[in-house]
């Protein structure tokens, strides 16, 4: 199928500083090219020119003031061009006058900026007396973008009618940043955040704010002994100082502060869009607990290269820390689906899922796909490929994927591991995104080829290479195996060994609560870490068991990134019946559906889902304490030391709004060796709901 694709910018609108639009340019009336504003006429050229009218000719001549008519006239005019000059010369005149009164709306020592929306004066007594001012003033900043454009298509296949091989549709798109503040009187503040690049509502940002004492400049004792002293409406907050009870950043609702006398009432009722977490800090080191359900894996980042390096996984590892696959990758191409429009290093390919099904060592010519398909020049053709595969009896979609201009992945894009034969992806891939690789590798003194490599087939020729995920990931295709299921992230990065616990749980029913083994089967009591192979060596690195987890970099733990990798394939399914040994108390426990099913399917049997990682680590943190979150309101981010809270002054120098990070420094040498805490509400993967209502006096 060919596609074009025709694109036309249409406008981009800017909002905010309009200086620029109104200011003055220099004019003169005998150059029609004269640098002008975007919106103003000619300037008033009375000082620069004196201008004659010629009643004999019905004509008006400039004359350059400096010299007088000792020249002749710069420009001369009939009555018509004149009438114009001065209507252009008048209407400037009115916007220029227009700019001076928005400037003179600033207070004395401010910054003088002119608004692109000037401000509306009520004249009404009765604005001014309730609101402190009848003036209604608003500030837009941000931006707007209107993209339109039109896509051609045309399927160039002789089985479709004619008339239906080609359709066109308009496409639009809009993207916007908009921040806008306004003021009514001097007692109502209205606050709007928007934008199209927000991926969550939450980002979208909206309050309402009576003030009786007004905001900035008021009158000396306004508004004090009004009743209703505050109210907010939208994105609101109750900070309190207890530390049973401490209140909320996070809240959308409505707020009010009442005053009688000197009792002070302020009611909330809201609905609570964060969630509350803390980390602590010991010994210039932050120390965060962590709880992992057993269907939380990381999906879609980490896979096998090959069914060959899937089955030997865990005999490979059953010898913890050494490791005996037998294989060692040496070269490695890794292609993704083309999102981003980057054509480096792009190239056509086709993805194989019948190439190399080899089940000791993999390689291109281990069943005939490979040969016969190279043999036939249509491969190579993407205009040709998917007849030539046709004829070969694969189907797209299932045997084979497709790909114009493919991504080649940059070696800082992901990692693998060159005997247990898989990579890991630095980004998850969307369900839609193929996933392809070719490599070479090494296995008893020899040395064997998946796919093709870069190299191998010359420019723009099609590429064949091992297909690894495909467009539709379904339990029910070969390449569903390939996804690794037993990888969790603890969604931070560098780790650190030291301090570091992970214990496995399980869910008794009948103690109601977790614990790190299974009451029954020949693994009774026995540490789900040891059941699972996580525990075979002490700190010394001996074979013997000491209950605590081992932390093998690269094997068990990648702490640069922060994932904890089991070393068996099916920790909660398969592996763990094989563990448990007698199949009845084992159906009981095991949770296979994490495997042969789609995530959104297991987890409709929350029933099952009753293992856990648990545990804490610990990162280097110094005067940077990671917040582990990215949308923290400003504000929420709380220190304490010993139970009290530290002052601002004292503690927190720094917090980040998008930045996910807060700049601490103890004021107190004491303060450096006592436990510190740091507090926030971040606000992105709270899917829960709370509707709140409080009143504190």
């Amino acid at each position: 199928m060919n596609v074009l694709r025709y694109w036309v910018w249409v406008v981009i609108v800017f909002f905010g500083n309009a200086r620029a639009i109104f200011a003055a340019p220099t004019t003169d009336p005998n150059n029609s090219a004269t640098t002008q504003s975007a919106w103003s006429p000619l300037t008033s050229s009375d000082e620069l020119y004196d201008v004659q009218y010629d009643g004999d000719a019905q004509q008006y001549s400039f004359y350059n003031k400096n010299v007088g008519k000792q020249l002749p006239p710069v420009k001369v005019m009939d009555k018509d061009e004149y009438r114009r000059y001065e209507f252009d010369k008048a209407l400037r005149k009115a916007w220029m006058n227009r700019r001076d009164a928005d400037l003179g709306q600033a207070a004395d020592g401010e910054d003088k900026v002119s608004r692109l929306i000037a401000p509306i004066k009520l004249n009404s007594a009765l604005a001014s007396t309730l609101l402190g001012s009848d003036v209604i003033t608003i500030d837009l900043q941000g931006n707007v973008e209107t993209l339109f454009g039109y896509k051609w298509n045309f399927t160039d296949n002789p089985t479709i009618p004619e008339q239906y091989r080609s359709h066109g549709i308009f496409d639009f798109d809009v993207k916007y940043q908009l921040n806008a503040s306004g003021q009514i009187g001097n007692r109502i503040k209205v606050e709007f955040m928007s934008s199209s690049d927000a991926n969550f509502a939450f980002q979208d940002r909206f309050k309402v704010t009576y003030m009786a004492q007004g905001f900035g400049l008021k009158p000396d004792g306004a508004g004090e002994d009004d009743i209703i002293q505050r109210i907010d409406a939208g994105n609101v907050s109750l900070p309190l100082s207890g530390s049973l009870i401490t209140g909320s950043q996070t809240l959308f609702g409505f707020r009010t502060d009442l005053k009688y006398g000197k009792l002070l009432i302020e009611t909330i009722i809201s609905q609570q869009k964060g969630e509350a977490s803390t980390i602590d800090v010991q010994g210039g080191a932050q120390t965060t607990n962590f709880d992992i359900q057993a269907d939380k894996y990381d999906a879609n980042r980490h896979f096998f290269l090959h069914h060959a390096f899937r089955n030997k996984y865990n005999d490979a590892l059953k010898y913890l820390p050494l490791i005996q696959s037998g294989y060692t990758i040496t070269r490695l191409e890794v292609w993704v689906t083309n999102k981003n429009g980057r054509f480096e290093n792009a190239r056509n390919i086709v993805a194989l899922d019948g190439l190399s099904t080899g089940t000791n060592t993999p390689t291109n010519g281990d069943n005939p796909l490979y040969n016969a398909l190279k043999g036939d020049p249509r491969v190579r053709n993407m205009s040709q490929l998917n007849a030539a595969l046709a004829d070969h009896g694969l189907q797209q979609g299932h045997a084979f994927e497709k790909i114009e201009n493919a991504r080649l992945l940059a070696e800082n894009e992901y990692t693998f591991h060159p005997q247990l034969g898989y990579i890991s992806l630095n980004m998850a891939l969307n369900n839609d995104e193929i996933l392809a690789v070719a490599y070479e590798y090494t296995s008893g003194g020899h040395t064997y080829r998946v796919g093709e490599l870069y190299s191998d087939v010359a420019a723009p020729g099609t590429l064949m290479l091992k297909l690894i995920k495909g467009t539709n990931l379904s339990p029910r295709y070969n390449t569903w195996a390939l996804m690794m299921k037993n990888v969790y992230s603890l969604e931070t990065y560098q780790l650190s060994k030291e301090d570091f616990v992970l214990d496995v749980m399980h869910k008794d029913d009948e103690l109601g609560t977790y614990v790190p083994y299974i009451s029954e089967s020949k693994i009774k009591n026995v540490p789900l870490i040891k059941v699972l192979n996580l525990d075979n060596t002490n700190e010394a690195g001996s074979r013997f068991s000491d209950g605590r987890f081992d932390f093998v970099e690269g094997i068990t733990m990648h702490s640069t990134r922060g994932h904890v990798i089991f070393p068996v394939l099916e920790p909660f399914g398969r592996d763990l019946a094989t563990a448990i040994g007698d199949p009845a108390i084992a159906a009981n426990y095991i949770y296979n559906e994490l495997y042969d099913s789609t995530l959104v399917k297991a987890k409709q049997l929350s029933y099952k889902n009753k293992f856990k990682l648990s545990g804490r680590y610990k990162a280097s943190s110094g005067a940077e304490i990671l917040l582990g979150a990215t949308d923290i309101p400003q504000g929420s981010v709380v220190v304490t030391a010993g139970g009290h809270q530290i002052g601002r002054k004292c503690g927190l120098h720094r917090e980040l709004y998008y930045g996910a990070r807060a700049n601490y420094q103890p004021c107190v040498y004491g303060q450096q060796r006592a436990a510190q805490s740091v507090g926030g509400e971040p606000q992105q993967f709270f899917d829960g709901q709370q509707n709140l209502g409080g009143r504190q006096f």
